[in-house]
Formats: C-alpha cells, structure tokens, sequence
C-alpha cells in the first residue's frame, strides 16, 4: 500500500510500467533506424563537412550524463569523475586534474541499486560519462570544459539534472541529501590513507579545531550541511563527528572515516573537505532543504570490484536510513 497516493502500490506501478514498456517500444524503433542511416552516411562520405556534422551530433547525444529520476526519496547521488568515454571531436582538457576516480560509477550504481532492490528507496542518480580528461564536473565550468562546446554542454546538462531533482525533493518534501561520489588515491609520497574522506566544506585547520570551538565560534553556514544542522537535535561537533555522524556510522559497519570519533580531524594528514558541486548544490550559507557531503573512497576494500561495490553499497544504505531519521526525523523505510 502507498502512504504517498493512498492506493495499492500495484494500482500505481502497473498502469505507469505499461506507459513506460510503450515508450521504450517506440524509443527503440526510432534510434536503431536513425543509429544505421547515420552510420552508413558517415561511411559513405568519410572526411566530409556531412560525416563531420553528423560525428559532432552524435558525440552531443552520447555525452548527456546519465539521470536516473528517484521516485518518492529524498537523496541525490552524483558520480562526475567515473566516465570513461572519450569521444575524437572533445578535445582532452590542458590544464587541471585529469585522473579519473576509477569505478565510482560502477559503486554509485550498486548503492543505486541496493538502495531500491533491499530498502525500496529510489534515488536520483546523475552520472558524468564522459573521462575527466574531457570533462571535470566538479570543477566551475571554465575550468570543467575550457570551451569546447560539446563539453560544456555535457556540464550544462549533468548541473541542470542535480539542479532538477533538487527541485522535485523540495516539492514533494523539505528536506533531502546530495552525496557525491568520488575516490581518492596514494598520497604523493605513496602512503595510502584507506579511510573514506567526508567533505562538508570544512578545511582541515577547521576540523583540528575543538568541539567547543567548532560549537560556539565556527559559523556553521560556510558548511555544506548547514540546513540539516539546523534540524538536527544534536550539536554540529556530533553531526560531524559524534555519535551518529555519517562517519561513526560507516565505521560501526567496518569502513574507516575522517572525520568520526575516532578520526575527529586530518591532523594533518591529506584530505580533500568538498569540491564545486558540494557547494553549489549543498546547503551552504542558505540553510536550504539540500545538504551535501562529498564521499571520498580508498580504492582498496571498496572500489576494486563488484563484490566491494555491493558490501560498501549495504553499508552507506544502513548509514543514509539512520542518518535521515536521526538528524532529520525522517523514517525511509516506512
């Protein structure tokens, strides 16, 4: 039975699945045809202006990112580094960082996935496809692109899908959670941190500080979670590192986490504290409905192979459950 339209979930679903099946029917009828004509057109007129605008349309239509709409949930999952296309007619980006965070798009799959198959929650899911040689979309769009058109357009439309469910979460609710997907590697002198990282736009020298300091004198509007703060019954040192912050939680089902109880701070270790997109689609300095935490994984023990993705997958599903109910007192599992 659905809580949300008052009906039998079967009278929701089927009548939308048979819309869908109708669509897909036609969808599959119109791109296969039009996939072999420009095909065969391209290789009847290789090297011409023709074959040239038709590779151009065709990289257009390959690099949209990836969205999948949630339906009735409150959460955001984002994966910008993990593509892997890397299409002749984008030219590779000559300055910044280039290095993919290799299989975030596979991870952020399987959360996607375990999160609707084991707990009936369906995220918005938004995934950059193409190599960040091509394209950065955590970065601020002169730096993501660095004008190419047809990767600036992929930028355009992988912010304006975030930007989209953003919208729906805060018209169906109030409140919801972007995680961003990323992996972090060995640190330069080939020391490998193997906690997650937990980014909410506070700098390292900001998390060395106290609690008190942090509770009293920190402004917790420069943080990306500053809108669930103010809803949560506990202090912004706990949401960040006590009891029932993000990171005890993964660390209670055996991931280790910067920041959490036992890890409060870098103390001058590594650490990235949140990128482009925790801040611009985060809660910071609005105190909006949408707080942002950017996740950095260790490759080893969760983003190496399938078998992580699923156990890491189980894990932060746990965490997102309790998370949700304890510091905005929304229950997602019933």
């Amino acid at each position: 039975y659905s809580t949300h339209f008052k009906k039998p979930v079967n009278d929701v679903v089927w009548p939308k699945l048979w819309h869908t099946g109708i669509l897909m029917f036609w969808v599959l009828i119109l791109t296969i045809p039009i996939s072999l004509l420009i095909g065969v057109i391209s290789g009847m007129r290789e090297g011409s202006k023709t074959d040239r605008a038709l590779s151009v349309f065709s990289i257009i239509t390959t690099s949209v990112p990836q969205y999948v709409s949630g339906i009735l949930f409150t959460i955001i999952l984002s994966a910008p580094h993990g593509g892997d296309l890397t299409p002749d007619d984008i030219p590779d980006r000559s300055w910044g960082t280039t290095v993919t965070d290799t299989n975030t798009k596979q991870l952020t799959l399987a959360i996607m996935n375990f999160l609707d198959t084991n707990h009936n929650i369906k995220p918005h899911v938004i995934i950059n496809n193409l190599k960040r040689t091509k394209l950065d979309a955590n970065r601020d769009k002169v730096e993501a692109a660095q004008g190419d058109i047809s990767a600036e357009r992929a930028f355009d439309e992988f912010h304006h899908y975030i930007s989209k469910a953003k919208e729906k979460i805060l018209t169906d609710y109030t409140d919801g959670l972007f995680l961003d997907i990323h992996g972090h590697g060995q640190n330069p002198d080939g020391f490998y941190d193997l906690r997650t990282w937990l980014g909410y736009l506070l700098s390292s020298s900001e998390l060395d500080q106290s609690d008190e300091f942090l509770d009293t004198e920190f402004d917790i509007s420069e943080s990306s979670i500053y809108g669930l703060v103010n809803k949560s019954p506990e202090k912004f040192s706990e949401v960040l590192r006590g009891p029932n912050s993000f990171g005890h939680l993964l660390e209670e089902r055996g991931y280790e986490s910067l920041p959490s109880i036992v890890s409060p701070s870098p103390e001058g270790m590594r650490y990235f504290s949140g990128g482009y997109n925790t801040y611009v689609h985060g809660s910071v300095e609005t105190g909006g409905g949408i707080s942002s935490i950017q996740l950095e994984m260790p490759a080893p023990g969760i983003r190496q192979n399938a078998n992580q993705w699923n156990d890491f997958a189980s894990a932060l599903s746990e965490v997102i459950i309790v998370y949700f109910k304890v510091h905005l007192d929304i229950d997602l599992v019933n």
